[in-house]
This record gives C-alpha cells, structure tokens and sequence, in this order.
C-alpha cells in the first residue's frame, strides 16, 4: 500500500487538475506543503498524509477527543489504506485528500475559537447516503436518518478497501446485513432505497 502511495505526488499539475482554488491553496499553506518553491522536494502522498495525522494527534490529546476528531482520523486511515491502481484512481485520491485537509483546517479554526461542538465533521460517503436516504425514505415515516446512516457506515466501514465487492460471500453479507438495517428502522429491504444505497455502498466502499 506504502508503495502505491508513494508514487502520488502533491504538485501544481496535479491539483489544477483537481481543484486550485483560494481555500485550497490557503489550506496546502498552513499544512506547510511547498507548492512552487522549486528547492524543496515536493510532498509524496504519505508525507501529506502522516502530515495531516500529526495535526489530529495533537488535537486527540487528552481522554475524551471530539468526535470531530475521531472521525477525520477515521477517514485518514482508510484513505491510507486504499491501493491506487490508475491515474484516474489517483485523481480521486487526491481530491479526497485534499477535501480531508480543508476539513481539518476548518476543524482547527472551529477549536481555536471555542465552537468545535457547533460543527459536524462527516466522510463525505455519509454525506451522500444521507442524501439517499432523505430522499427515498417513505413519506411519513418516522425515521432517524442520521443514526440508519451511522448503522450503515458502521456497516461496511470494517470491509472497506478489502475488495469485498468482489467476494460472494462478503457481497452476501453486506446485502443481508443492510436489509437487516432497513428492516430494523422499518424501511422497505426491496425496491428503489435498497438498490440505491447498495449500489453506493458497492461503488464507495
């Protein structure tokens, strides 16, 4: 994994590619990532990645770390994880990455200034099964979107990166552990939700 990572560099070329806009460049700064100082060798994706994690530790010091805190540091370690096999793989690495660094410093901004709680940090996965589930619950039913998406992440986050996908024993269980879900929060575990949420599932985890 260590090698596949190490051959992602954070340069100009690759983030104009990605997106090279004022918050991201603001951001690339206070991480102290040299962006066009030719003397400095830029950073490999693991040297941006043991970056970001040093700026969580220092936060997660003490006995009861923000949630905030636990979850970019959970979002680190699986994209430390992942094996980037093509370009356009490591494209979405880097915006990834990069989104977990404006996040971070968005973090931190909230912390110095005495409003970490008014935040939520999310992976930008659970953003989107929100979404899917906000849009396809049944009108009137009264359900928790929130803590169905919790269940779900909590779900497949072990077998996330493991190529379970590809598994038909893991493919099995991930579908009847997600009906198991819906059906926990008495959500139809057939039909339009279920193809929707396990399609992304299959797709992002």
């Amino acid at each position: 994994v260590h090698e596949h990572l190490t051959d992602v560099v954070i340069d100009p070329t690759a983030l104009e590619q990605v997106v090279l806009d004022a918050e991201t460049l603001e951001v690339l700064e206070q991480l102290e990532l040299p962006l066009d100082d030719d003397s400095k060798p830029r950073p490999n994706a693991q040297e941006f990645l043991d970056r970001l994690e040093a700026r969580i530790a220092k936060r997660m010091e003490g006995t009861d770390p923000h949630q905030n805190w636990k979850s970019l540091s959970e979002r680190l370690e699986a994209l430390r994880a992942r094996k980037i096999a093509t370009a356009e793989e490591s494209v979405e690495f880097l915006n990834e990455l990069m989104e977990a660094a404006r996040e971070l410093v968005r973090a931190e901004r909230a912390d110095d200034e005495g409003r970490l709680g008014e935040i939520t940090v999310l992976d930008p996965r659970q953003g989107a099964l929100t979404q899917i589930f906000a849009e396809y619950a049944p009108e009137g039913r009264s359900v928790m979107v929130e803590q169905v998406v919790q269940d779900v992440d909590d779900l497949v986050a072990p077998v996330r990166g493991t190529g379970w996908q590809s598994s038909t024993p893991g493919d099995q269980r991930v579908r009847r552990e997600l009906r198991l879900i819906l059906k926990r929060y008495s959500l139809p575990t057939t039909g339009d939700l279920f193809d929707r949420a396990y399609a992304y599932i299959r797709e992002n985890y």
